[in-house]
Formats: structure tokens, C-alpha cells, sequence
């Protein structure tokens, strides 16, 4: 469901998810896509996976290798 038959690239669902998520970490906001030719339906369970998985890994706030500012 979220990548194409080559293995390689997103399908429309997957290309949705990760804009979700990419949406959601920086305004977080859901918005819908309506040009993304991934049904209502779908959208609603793939922003509910988004809402969750921002949720449970927060975005960083730096690189992992640099020294946390005070």
C-alpha cells in the first residue's frame, strides 16, 4: 500500500504519510491532500498513524552528535 510495485518509490498512500508526517512536525496540522489521489478514507487512517507516530518520536532538536545547548 505505500510503495509502488518496483519496491523502490512511494505509492500514492506512502507519499501521503510521510507529507503528513513532515506536516504535522513542522505546523503541527494534518492537512488534507485533496489533489493526492488517496481516497478520504484512507487519508483519515493515514493521519491517524501520522498523529501517532509524531507523537511517539518526537522531532530532534539537534543532530544526535552535537552537544545539547543549555
Amino acid at each position: 500500500m505505500l510503495h509502488d510495485a518496483d519496491g523502490n518509490h512511494s505509492a500514492p498512500a506512502g507519499a501521503v504519510l510521510a507529507a503528513l508526517v513532515i506536516a504535522a512536525t513542522l505546523t503541527a496540522t494534518f492537512p488534507f491532500l485533496a489533489e493526492a489521489g488517496v481516497d478520504a478514507q484512507t487519508q483519515a487512517r493515514l493521519r491517524a498513524v501520522a498523529a501517532e507516530t509524531t507523537l511517539v518520536y518526537p522531532p530532534r532538536q539537534h543532530c544526535p552528535a552535537d552537544t545539547p545547548v543549555p
